[in-house]
C-alpha cells in the first residue's frame, strides 16, 4: 500500500504530453485498494485501441500496425 502511494505520489508529479495526469490518490476501505484519479483522456486507452484493431484486421477492415507500432509507444512513454 505505501509503495503504491509512493508511485502515485511520482505520478501526480510527471507532467508529460504522452502520459495521462494523475489527479488524485485515496484508499478504497472497501475494496483495498489505492484508487488514481486520472485526466480524461480523449480517443480511450491503448488495450482498446489494440483490441479494436485487431477485430478490425480479422475482418478484412484494416491492416495490421506498422512493424515498428510497439517500438514507438515504449520510446513514447520510455522518453517520459
Amino acid at each position: 500500500r505505501e509503495a503504491a502511494f509512493a508511485e502515485a505520489s511520482l505520478l501526480q508529479r510527471l507532467r508529460y504530453p504522452h502520459i495521462v495526469g494523475c489527479e488524485d490518490v485515496f484508499w478504497d476501505a472497501d475494496q483495498s485498494a489505492v484508487m488514481l484519479v486520472l485526466e480524461f483522456m480523449d480517443g480511450g486507452d491503448l488495450q482498446t485501441l489494440i483490441d479494436t484493431r485487431r477485430s478490425e484486421v480479422e475482418q478484412g477492415k484494416a491492416l495490421p500496425f506498422e512493424p515498428h507500432f510497439a517500438r514507438r509507444v515504449l520510446a513514447a512513454v520510455g522518453g517520459a
